[in-house]
């Protein structure tokens, strides 16, 4: 009996995690590729930051308790990211390392790759800045308060 019910437990734990993927994966990946322009990366770091949420989130949370949750832990994946970049290469990381990898330009309008490049070109504390500002419509005390500074 006990074993029936756990299973029961998982099941619905599965489940709860899949609607959660489902609703908050396009989000997640479009911050990762807007911060770092390449959608190899994106995606890995989008697959580690669900792995993390698997692991640590309670899914009777409340949304916008995840949703906080979420936003600071792509900032996190992402900080760490740049950190074993820059071990790796033992030299700071060039965002034009980056472009390699990043979706073709050509089916991008003049005035699409000039914001795209430009963002792109900022160091990494004001890209994720203006990333969750605009993609995440968040405030810059709620920015500030997931990039853990203290708010303007």
């Amino acid at each position: 009996m006990m074993a029936y019910i756990h299973k029961r437990k998982n099941n619905r734990r599965h489940k709860t995690f899949y609607n959660y993927v489902e609703y908050h994966k396009d989000m997640v990946y479009q911050i990762c590729f807007r911060i770092l322009g390449s959608p190899l990366v994106a995606e890995k770091i989008s697959i580690s930051v669900f792995h993390q949420a698997y692991i640590d989130l309670s899914y009777e949370e409340s949304p916008s308790v995840q949703k906080d949750w979420l936003h600071k832990e792509v900032i996190y994946q992402v900080f760490d990211y740049f950190e074993q970049e820059k071990m790796s290469k033992k030299h700071p990381v060039e965002i034009n390392e980056y472009n390699n990898t990043t979706l073709s330009n050509e089916n991008l309008s003049k005035n699409e790759e000039t914001l795209r490049n430009s963002l792109l070109s900022l160091p990494l504390t004001d890209r994720i800045f203006v990333v969750l500002r605009n993609t995440c419509s968040l405030s810059a005390k709620e920015v500030n308060i997931i990039m853990n500074k203290t708010a303007c």
